[in-house]
């Protein structure tokens, strides 16, 4: 989505509530990133791939679950339970 998609003129977000949102993985791997402080080349070392293919990953909606498994790894943070969390939300909300 692009900022003129997400807001309207007031400035007001207009998308959907986070909850009616699907996971996007890859903008939340780069959430994790910057919140840990750690820049896109210590990342691309530590996954042993470029700094183009990290930011390809920051654009995935989706990613492979090995590569999710590994990316949890380095940034020692539990991705899988974005998803886990999301599963318990349908199911509670009867989807």
């Amino acid at each position: 989505m692009s900022g003129d998609e997400k807001t309207n003129i007031d400035g007001l977000d207009r998308r959907p509530p986070a909850e009616a949102r699907p996971i996007h993985i890859g903008f939340e791997v780069h959430q994790q990133l910057l919140r840990q402080h750690c820049s896109v080349q210590w990342f691309a070392d530590q996954l042993n791939c470029n700094r183009t293919n990290v930011y390809n990953i920051f654009n995935r909606e989706s990613i492979a679950t090995q590569l999710l498994m590994d990316i949890s790894r380095v940034l020692d943070y539990d991705f899988f339970a974005l998803y886990s969390a999301e599963l318990a939300r349908s199911k509670r909300a009867g989807k």
